[in-house]
């Protein structure tokens, strides 16, 4: 009888804290959504922003024409011109001393935790972003940047990935399925909740993985993500990927951790034959190597950099630091590193498109940051700058759909821009010190994205980070 009584107690307060965990979810979800954080106040904003004597750097084709002038009217290109452009009273005019503008960096392998990760991003000059991981926070700071109620790069969404349960890679934050049924029923809720794309993983199997594909070129929503293992490489791309992430899992799963070059030059033409783009991410990967082979003393050396990350990011990395490099004889991780730089280098001598895709806000690659250090692993395997920034710029917009308004300095595009110091085909390390950028009727100047920086490192709270945790995997 004891039992029976203790068992009703704990039943009914079990209850109530699920009652009172759902109201305060759907509390916060509603403050959130119709309440937007404050802006800051970090952006000289006007319908009209003209900037002069600037030399205009063409990514796509490799190309400068110095001495001009622009104007941006509603956040778009209206006018690009040698010629003197008439001043008119209230507009914003920026002298751009004789220096550079090029497109905004587009960053097609990001993860958002919080509102940190997008001030990271647009401090460093990253104003658009393909979102690869669903969460609650996400749908709610794009609904604020949309409306131009707080600052940050534009979001492109996927949903929490779809996976299996198996022997290979999964994550807490996944959404397992265990049939074709539940795989469209997925993709259909991930659609109503506004998401914009549809992540596939590894787990998958041949049945499901196709359910997806079909049920998410039903809705019109793109797809990407790891190429499952237990699907061919062709049968990936037979589905029309947005992209193929990660050479890492090229690897993996198509050369079965055994690298020869017969092998990979047979991939490396079915991926020309589809003409699906790859998102490389080797710097996710070789900051992994270097906690490998160096521990503690690697991390020490960032651990100001990764002040940039969300601080439950930032924890959890620190907590596998030790696990990692004990385990660095498992495995030959800076030579798998070597590798995969080596499978880009040829994957864009061969003409396939890559993406500039950091994987930031992981444990140690924070957003923004984690997207120039990309860049620059790219030069550092050997990839031409040119294409580097091909990368950061046009593909991207070609591979999102957009590159008839975004990923150029061109009269009728999005007012996307990066003012810098120096030619970045000549010196790619002038990205890390944007003198300005122009983000939609939004000037940032070099003050304010500094100060964006400060507080990409003070704004994340670790409560709220796991609040959501819970609301995204056991209430909706």
């Amino acid at each position: 009888m004891r039992f029976s009584s203790y068992f009703a107690r704990s039943w009914k307060a079990a209850v109530a804290i699920l009652v009172f965990i759902s109201v305060a979810a759907l509390g916060s979800w509603g403050c959130a959504w119709y309440f937007p954080p404050s802006s800051y106040g970090l952006a000289e904003q006007n319908a009209r922003i003209v900037v002069t004597d600037i030399t205009v750097i063409d990514t796509q084709h490799n190309t400068a024409a110095s001495n001009q002038n622009l104007v941006i009217q509603d956040g778009r290109i209206t006018q690009i011109t040698s010629d003197v452009i008439l001043e008119i009273e209230g507009e914003l005019r920026i002298n751009g001393l004789g220096k550079y503008v090029m497109p905004g960096l587009i960053d097609m392998h990001s993860h958002v935790w919080g509102r940190s990760d997008l001030l990271a991003m647009l401090a460093h000059g990253v104003t658009r972003t393909r979102v690869m991981a669903g969460n609650s926070p996400q749908r709610i700071l794009k609904k604020w940047v949309d409306t131009g109620d707080i600052v940050g790069p534009h979001m492109v969404l996927s949903g929490a990935p779809v996976n299996q349960h198996s022997h290979y890679a999964s994550g807490r934050h996944h959404k397992f399925i265990g049939s074709k049924e539940e795989a469209r029923q997925l993709v259909r809720q991930q659609y109503q909740q506004g998401y914009q794309q549809v992540k596939v993983y590894d787990g998958l199997s041949r049945e499901v993985f196709f359910a997806i594909a079909d049920e998410a070129q039903k809705l019109g929503m793109p797809l990407a993500g790891h190429p499952p293992f237990g699907i061919t490489l062709n049968e990936y791309l037979s589905a029309k990927p947005q992209s193929l992430e990660h050479v890492e899992m090229i690897f993996q799963a198509h050369l079965n951790h055994d690298y020869q070059q017969e092998r990979f030059d047979e991939i490396v033409q079915q991926l020309l034959d589809s003409n699906v783009p790859v998102s490389p991410t080797l710097i996710v990967y070789d900051n992994v190597a270097q906690i490998a082979q160096h521990g503690p003393d690697y991390w020490h050396s960032i651990a100001d950099d990764l002040e940039l990350n969300h601080p439950a990011i930032k924890a959890m990395g620190e907590q596998k630091v030790n696990g990692i490099h004990s385990a660095k004889a498992q495995q030959d991780w800076q030579g798998k590193s070597n590798i995969f730089g080596d499978m880009a280098k040829q994957l864009n001598q061969a003409g396939i498109e890559i993406l500039i895709a950091s994987d930031g806000g992981t444990f140690y690659t924070p957003n923004g940051l984690g997207t120039i250090q990309e860049m620059q692993r790219l030069v550092e395997v050997g990839i031409p700058v040119k294409d580097v920034l091909r990368a950061a710029t046009h593909h991207p917009a070609k591979a999102l759909g957009i590159n008839d308004k975004v990923g150029s300095v061109s009269t009728g595009f999005n007012a996307e821009l990066l003012l810098l110091e120096d030619d970045p085909r000549e010196n790619l390390n002038t990205l890390t010190n944007p003198l300005g950028v122009i983000l939609d009727q939004s000037y940032f100047d070099r003050h304010s994205l500094s100060e964006m920086k400060g507080l990409a490192k003070s704004t994340g709270s670790k409560s709220k980070f796991y609040f959501w945790w819970i609301v995204d995997n056991y209430i909706y």
